[in-house]
């Protein structure tokens, strides 16, 4: 490869490897998100657990 091929395979490694750290951060964000909403809902389900009157 000639020196342009050298930098436009050194542009291109670039972008992929922003776009890949850009999927990192997203997979990320949306795996907290669920982890959050499946606390948030087991919390709710110990409060309504808690609250209901016992029958034995």
């Amino acid at each position: 490869m000639g020196v342009y091929g050298d930098y436009a395979a050194s542009i291109i490694h670039e972008q992929r490897s922003r776009e890949l750290q850009a999927q990192v951060r997203q997979d990320r964000l949306a795996r907290s998100g669920r982890e959050d909403g499946r606390r948030s809902e087991e919390r709710k389900a110990r409060a309504r657990a808690g609250a209901r009157p016992r029958t034995v």
